[in-house]
């Protein structure tokens, strides 16, 4: 439900990216061939990110080469506000969150913005009436966003 709220709060703007963008980058993704980020991350990051990284990344991975690691969509959104020219091709959206009891609950529901010009519009065809447009970002620059989020982990931390 907070979800829901968020998506219809009357925000200036609001950004998405979607679980099928979110699949196209990986946390154990190569960097380069035969070097994984989170190898270069926990071998070039400084303390406490290194020993995370170790402990909670590296450790697994040998235990499971075949793992199959995180999604980065939390990472690619706040990618997304520190250099938005990795992303593109934003298509504002209706989107909004399934509520209801059963196996659809928490489900993400979207429509394209002019979904009621289609032929034959069906009043349950679309967004519910409270429901705002999104900019749902469509398209990540694979490599860019990769190198950014390893240069980031890998900087120095500022003490305050």
């Amino acid at each position: 439900e907070a979800a829901r709220m968020v998506l219809r709060a009357p925000w200036p703007a609001c950004r998405g990216i979607t679980v099928d963008l979110g699949e196209e980058v990986h946390l154990g993704d190569d960097l380069r061939p035969g070097r994984k980020m989170i190898e270069e991350v926990a071998d070039r990051a400084h303390s406490p990110i290194r020993e995370l990284f170790q402990e909670h990344a590296i450790k697994p991975y040998r235990s499971n080469p075949q793992m199959h690691w995180f999604r980065m969509p939390d990472e690619m959104i706040a990618m997304q506000i520190i250099d938005p020219t990795i992303f593109s091709e934003i298509e504002k959206m209706y989107v909004d969150i399934c509520t209801d009891p059963g196996a659809r609950y928490g489900d993400s529901m979207l429509w394209d913005a002019n979904w009621n010009q289609a032929a034959n519009p069906q009043w349950y065809m679309g967004p519910p009436p409270s429901v705002g447009l999104v900019d749902v970002i469509k398209k990540v620059n694979v490599d860019r966003f990769k190198q950014s989020f390893v240069d980031l982990m890998v900087k120095p931390i500022r003490k305050a």
